[in-house]
């Protein structure tokens, strides 16, 4: 995992900033270049709040991190199997 010192973006405390993969890598591999530095705490918290499964595209997570670093609580809507009305599952 790539770290360096700095100013973590988040909480804004000085500290050892680990990378975060706005696209997971786990879903999309190393090809994504977007990616910020934030401290272990807050690293871990965003990691909470993504799904478990590659249920979104790109671009949903871009607008989760863009939400979550400003402070806001993240809407992450899912669509369920089955469901043919359009309806959305939120997590």
């Amino acid at each position: 995992m790539s770290k360096k010192r700095g100013l973590c973006p988040r909480c804004h405390e000085a500290r050892i900033l680990e990378k975060h993969h706005v696209a997971p890598r786990r879903f999309f591999g190393n090809k994504d270049n977007c990616h910020l530095y934030l401290c272990s705490k807050c690293h871990e918290s965003i990691e909470e709040i993504l799904p478990e499964k590659n249920m979104l595209c790109r671009e949903d997570y871009h607008d989760i991190t863009v939400q979550w670093l400003q402070g806001k609580t993240p809407m992450i809507f899912i669509q369920t199997e089955g469901e043919s009305n359009g309806t959305s599952k939120e997590m």
